[in-house]
């Protein structure tokens, strides 16, 4: 018996088997921020290429084996029950789609084999033929005394921030934080660019970061 498995652990992994080991290759990392990711996974013989959002690793079967035996069932998005070969012992939730095996549209197969009153070949288990979008909750700031304060996060060892905005202004600031310590963070527009800068107790005897604050973007010197 053989398999194969592509599983997520917010990094991409694929196992192939070989003549009695395993190949295992690797790539990408934060899969898990419900954005679409490419992922593609070819197999000719003993040699392997495997891609996430464009980023491709090459490897080669161990062992002997050079043919794949795909008689028996695929499962998609998880298992019914613990199988040979997996690491991640929990069903795939979320969406997925433009799904091909070879030169086939799997998951067009599985509705046209329940369209067409064929269901004995196919099984699903709460899925839908859609992939519902996440909940967009925008918020407009009238005018220039506009704010919105968040509750702070007690015991937070990290800071992640994205945001999608759209505004005329050329000069504005985004997002503030005053820490509990010295120092601050904010995310600003200056001249119509997005700046971070921050600010820690890092100076000595526990003051001011050394130099004055760090500034960040993405725009080159003049």
């Amino acid at each position: 018996d053989s398999y194969s498995t592509c599983e997520c652990d917010s990094k991409g992994s694929c196992v192939v088997p070989g003549s009695g080991t395993a190949t295992s290759v690797s790539v990408g990392s934060l899969l898990d921020d419900n954005m679409w990711h490419d992922v593609v996974v070819s197999r000719h013989r003993r040699d392997l290429i495997f891609s996430v959002d464009r980023v491709v690793v090459t490897g080669r079967v161990k062992g002997e084996f050079s043919r794949l035996n795909l008689n028996r069932a695929l499962y998609i998005g998880g298992v019914p029950n613990f199988q040979e070969g997996l690491v991640v012992d929990q069903n795939f939730t979320g969406c997925v789609e433009n799904l091909y095996l070879n030169a086939t549209n799997v998951i067009q197969e599985v509705k046209q084999g329940y369209d067409s009153g064929e269901p004995f070949k196919f099984q699903k288990v709460n899925t839908l033929y859609n992939c519902p979008e996440p909940p967009v909750v925008p918020i407009t700031f009238l005018k220039e005394g506009s704010y919105a304060r968040l509750r702070g996060y007690a015991g937070a060892t990290t800071l992640n921030v994205s945001l999608e905005f759209r505004t005329y202004e050329h000069h504005a600031l985004l997002i503030y934080h005053k820490f509990k310590t010295e120092g601050y963070v904010k995310v600003y527009l200056e001249e119509g660019r997005v700046k971070v800068e921050l600010s820690t107790g890092g100076g000595p005897g526990g003051g001011a970061t050394v130099g004055g604050p760090v500034r960040l973007d993405n725009f080159p010197e003049p």
